[in-house]
This record gives structure tokens, C-alpha cells and sequence, in this order.
């Protein structure tokens, strides 16, 4: 799926680079400015060691030393107790609660071993070294009481402090460095999150770059919006030279270089959703390729909605539905539209489109139509809402998709081309629709190029 591929990810973090080193710088300075607000934490370290006095024989120390490193787990677990803390408390005239302060103390035994590793950390590296020291000393204390007796009553296993603390001279927190870094990693993060999620979800097609992000299907035209109280087909027919009509001129040029055997004469015009003026484009089209003296048929195949007739302003009474049923001959159900361009309206609506679009009486219509025309246009249904554009895909050269600027999100869009590509219907390329007028512009104050012809040449 074209979708997928490395280029369209690439594009995507191109086009949101701004965003992506916003958020990075931003989440940058926010991990500094947190670490510069932050009061420094210190810890100060004692190491003990666990020692036995169980007999002087090879045999007795060899025991000994097994039932150290069986027990020392325990010793370890007495350093967070309140047998160990409430002294501390007293002694140091704290104003905590033993709860309290065993989050700041912390003891632990190396595998193996019968060390303990006793660390406090304190906002104060002073206060950290003393209650570090008062805590040794209280479970050397502990260990001895809870310890066993030997036979002259004193205990067995007692602590020797191997590591005295010392006041730390830096802290171990906030650490600058690493708390900006991992907020620009997260500020990073958060940008491509963003950048991904609109490219899939939220975000609307509103130019070229948009559709080349999340497909590699070539963009074969933008075809211009028209003025305000004006219809898209009356000012391509009212003016050939307008921007409306070079902008078809210019899907055609684009038609005319696609590496299709035999050239482009026939091929479906369709959209994700309703409203993407999918069918003014194809009369538009229809209109423009019938300029270049060809004779062309559009044929309204949206035979659930269909607007062909509203365009044209043709009678869509008898159309497709009727010849496929049978009713009618193609001949009668032809209607002239303009000199060189005949309409098939949709004709009634029938309750089965699907089963009648992918009959093969369908295929022998447009077979027909092919003999008879120079070039076949149909408009068919939005993708999203019928499949028929899959099966008519597969009795022309190919599939036009159309998104309109502003209003098709990518990801409806890319699902479309996803059922396109599904039902292996050859896809011709995509048209941008609505594009802005001043995007065209070029040449002038109104896009064009050249003196307009007089209607009349004097004498």
C-alpha cells in the first residue's frame, strides 16, 4: 500500500518539521526550567558488614558463613523498620514520622555477599550524612537484639561498619542534562504524534503536498474553484480561456502522458464522500475534451444519488438504469447536451445499483459507448459510500479520484484509495478540486495569459 511507504513518512515529518522542533525545543525547556525549580536531593552512603561468632572450627565457620548470607535478606529489611527509624527520630530530634522517613531510607545486599549498603538521601548533604550515621548505628543496634545467643549469652551475628558516610559534596538530583534532554525526547515525541495523527485522522487536504504525503498516486490536475454566485459549469462554458477551463485543460494535458496502452479514452470519476464536486468536474471535463472537436458521452452511473442531470440540466427521467434494464435502447436514451458532448442520465433509481453497475450488460454498455465515442467520462458514486467505482474501474482504462481542498480529511481519503486498490481497479491519478483561485494566478490580475479574442475583428 502506497500509504505506508518510508517516502510518505518522510513527507509527513517534512511538512510538520516546524511543529516537531516547536514541541522538542519547548519540551527541552521545560526539562530545564523543572530542574532549575527543583531543590537539589543528596544522599549519603554507609556500608556494614554482617560477621559471626559460631564456633572456631573450619567446619563451624564454614556454617556460619551459610547462615549469614541465608538471614541477611532479613537484616536488610530491618533498615526501613520503626525498631531502627523511631531511635533515629529521637536522637536527631526530627520532626517526621517513621512512614515519613523511610521513603529517604534505602538498604540493600549485593548477591553473594554479606554487606548492606545503607543510603539516605536528604535535602541537606548534612542532614543526609547524620541521619545515614544514626541509622548505621541503630540497626547494629537491632541486629544485635534481635540476634541469636551464643552460650555465654552474647548475640551471634553482629554489623561492623566497613564504609562510614560522608557529607556528599554533589547532589544526585535534579540533573540538568538529563531532564532537558528527556523533555526534548518528549516534546519530539509529542510532534510526531502529532504529525502522524493528523496525517491519518484530523487533518483536511487543502494542497498538493497534502495527497503526495499519503500516497504516491501522481496528482494530475487542481482545478480551480468558481467566484461566488457562479456555477463551475457555466464558467467553463461562458469562457474557454477562464481559469476553470485551463485548469481541465490542464488534467487533460496530464491524461494525455499517462503510460495507459492506447491512451486515456474512457475512465470513472469518483471521490471519498458526497460533495466533492465529482460531477461538475466530469461535466466540466466532458465539456473541455469536446472542445478539442471529439465526441464524448458522460454517462451518470451514481445511480443511488445522481446529479448529472442537475448539472447538465437535462431530463433524468430515462438513463443508465432504463438500458440496463432493457427498456430503452442506448441510442434512445442519449440526450445532445452541447455539439460533440451526449449525456446518458442516471435514469430512475433502481432498488439493486450495485447488481445492475457490475452486470455484464454494464460492460457491453460502455463497450458500446466506446465505439461510438471518442472518449467516455462516468460519474460514479463516492467510494465510501458504494463500491461501484471498483467494478467500473475494471471495464475503463481507469479511476480519477477527486478530493476537495478543505473538506476530505486524509484519512477518509486514504481509506477510498485503500478499497480502490483493494478491488485492484486501475487507479489514474488524483485532482485536487476547489483550489483556490489564487493559486492559479499567473499571468495578469485574472490568471490569464493574453489578449482575450474580440468578438468581432474590424475591417
Amino acid at each position: 500500500m502506497s500509504v505506508m511507504t518510508l517516502r510518505a513518512y518522510v513527507k509527513t515529518i517534512q511538512r510538520h518539521l516546524a511543529v516537531i522542533l516547536v514541541l522538542g525545543i519547548l519540551g527541552a525547556l521545560v526539562g530545564f526550567l523543572h530542574a532549575s525549580n527543583t531543590p537539589p536531593t543528596y544522599r549519603a552512603t554507609s556500608r556494614v558488614l554482617l560477621t559471626t561468632d559460631l564456633g572456631g572450627s573450619a567446619t563451624d565457620i564454614v556454617q556460619g558463613s551459610n547462615y549469614i548470607q541465608n538471614i541477611v535478606s532479613s537484616y536488610v529489611l530491618l533498615a526501613n523498620s520503626e525498631m531502627v527509624l523511631e531511635p533515629v527520630i529521637d536522637r536527631l530530634d526530627l520532626d517526621v514520622t517513621p512512614r515519613q522517613l523511610a521513603g529517604s531510607v534505602s538498604a540493600s545486599s549485593p548477591l553473594n555477599t554479606v554487606v548492606i549498603d545503607v543510603a539516605v538521601v536528604s535535602g541537606e548533604p548534612e542532614q543526609a550524612r547524620r541521619i545515614a550515621s544514626a541509622v548505621t548505628r541503630e540497626l547494629a543496634a537491632a541486629v544485635s537484639e534481635v540476634s541469636p545467643a551464643s552460650k555465654r549469652g552474647d548475640p551471634v551475628i553482629r554489623l561492623t561498619t566497613v564504609g562510614p558516610p560522608s557529607t556528599p559534596t554533589f547532589p544526585i538530583a535534579p540533573n540538568r542534562r538529563n531532564e532537558t534532554v528527556l523533555g526534548a525526547l518528549v516534546g519530539l515525541a509529542l510532534g510526531l504524534g502529532y504529525a502522524f495523527l493528523r496525517r491519518f485522522f484530523g487533518a483536511s487536504i487543502r494542497e498538493v503536498a497534502d495527497i503526495e504525503e499519503v500516497t504516491d498516486l501522481p496528482v494530475l490536475g487542481e482545478i480551480v474553484e468558481s467566484g461566488r454566485g457562479d456555477s463551475f459549469i457555466r464558467a467553463v462554458i461562458a469562457d474557454r480561456r477562464g481559469l476553470q477551463s485551463e485548469s481541465l485543460q490542464g488534467l487533460i494535458t496530464s491524461l494525455s502522458f499517462l503510460r495507459v496502452p492506447d491512451g486515456v479514452s474512457s475512465l470513472v470519476i469518483t471521490s471519498a464522500t458526497p460533495g466533492e464536486a465529482k460531477s461538475s468536474v466530469a461535466a466540466g471535463l466532458a465539456v473541455a475534451v469536446a472542445a478539442g472537436n471529439m465526441r464524448v458521452l458522460l454517462v451518470d452511473c451514481d445511480l443511488r444519488s445522481p446529479s448529472v442531470g442537475l448539472v447538465t440540466g437535462l431530463e433524468s427521467a430515462v438513463g443508465v438504469s432504463n438500458v440496463l434494464s432493457g427498456r430503452f435502447e442506448f441510442s434512445t436514451a442519449v440526450q445532445e447536451w452541447i455539439p460533440n458532448l451526449d449525456v446518458l442520465a442516471a435514469g430512475p433509481i433502481p432498488p439493486n445499483p450495485a447488481q445492475l453497475l457490475s452486470s455484464s450488460a454494464m460492460k457491453d454498455l460502455i463497450d458500446h459507448a466506446k465505439a461510438e465515442y471518442d472518449f467516455v467520462i462516468l460519474d460514479s458514486a463516492p467510494v465510501l459510500a458504494a463500491a461501484d467505482s471498483v467494478w467500473l474501474g475494471h471495464m475503463t482504462d481507469g479511476v480519477l479520484v477527486l478530493a476537495r481542498r478543505a473538506k476530505i480529511s486524509t484519512g477518509k481519503f486514504v481509506k477510498a484509495l485503500e478499497i480502490l486498490e483493494t478491488g485492484r481497479s486501475p487507479l489514474l491519478g488524483v485532482v485536487l478540486t476547489r483550489a483556490r483561485r489564487r493559486h492559479r494566478f499567473r499571468y495578469g490580475s485574472d490568471g490569464v495569459y493574453g489578449k482575450r479574442p474580440r468578438e468581432r475583428v474590424d475591417a
